[in-house]
């Protein structure tokens, strides 16, 4: 069963410098799905994936003040949210905004095993598939009877790699679209702890397990970069808009006669 939910983002315009190239993608797969895959693609992979999902299609649109009025844009996909039960499974798949295509920049997976595998099990299947992780962080437990939890993360390691997760059970979220994200890692370039170019941020894959056996999975895969750049030329979009808009309006405007 599919539905289609409407979401609408006013836009609070901030002018950056814009890389409009998008960066080769990570080759990592998530249930076969890719950073870089066209909506329709993605929505195969869901559809072929388990039969008993239900899948659910959030609408985003951006608003923009003319100096008069809010304008909204034509609508765009958020991400697909796909939920199933026995094994319980949520999947959220992102893809970037206007006025680029639309391709994949990000899938979030939340897992309750119906046969848990052992810690090591399912260490190894991920270390055969991914290799070893960049970061192992396994956050203190609040009580003795607390499972435990360990965070891998996978990483090219660079100095400025904008990941500011390493020492938190926190994981990435999926992107909201919002364009004021692009804000905080503005700030961390400038203090010289991300490139300068946000479109050369590291592509981040996270897992946290909990428990031995895994009796709950988080997984987030995040084509940071290739998000990031998107949301500065949506918003250098957003402010032509704007601009052109402002233009029509005042050459449209009359003045009443006195």
């Amino acid at each position: 069963m599919n539905t289609i939910i409407s979401f609408i983002l006013t836009v609070f315009l901030v002018l950056v410098p814009v890389s409009k190239a998008w960066s080769e993608p990570k080759d990592w797969s998530l249930i076969g799905l890719k950073f870089g895959q066209s909506v329709e693609a993605a929505s195969n992979t869901l559809d072929n994936y388990r039969e008993d999902l239900f899948i659910r299609k959030h609408e985003l649109a951006f608003t923009y003040n003319d100096g008069v009025q809010m304008i909204q844009t034509d609508p765009f996909l958020g991400h697909i949210e796909a939920a199933a039960r026995q094994p319980q499974e949520t999947l959220k798949v992102y893809f970037s905004a206007p006025p680029r295509e639309q391709r994949l920049i990000a899938v979030t997976r939340v897992l309750v095993p119906s046969n848990p595998p052992t810690h090591a099990q399912f260490l190894s299947s991920l270390t055969s598939k991914f290799g070893d992780p960049a970061i192992v962080y396994e956050p203190p437990r609040h009580s003795i009877s607390a499972p435990v939890r360990i965070k891998y993360v996978w990483i090219d390691e660079h100095a400025k790699d904008c990941y500011q997760l390493k020492t938190t059970d926190l994981m990435l979220k999926g992107p909201s679209g919002a364009l004021g994200e692009i804000s905080r890692y503005r700030r961390l370039a400038q203090q010289g702890r991300a490139p300068e170019s946000l479109a050369m941020c590291e592509p981040v894959f996270e897992v946290l397990l909990h428990g031995d056996p895994v009796v709950h999975v988080e997984a987030v895969m995040l084509d940071t970069g290739n998000w990031l750049s998107g949301l500065e030329e949506s918003n250098q979009w957003l402010s032509d808009l704007r601009e052109k808009s402002s233009k029509q309006r005042e050459e449209a405007g009359e003045v009443p006669a006195f």
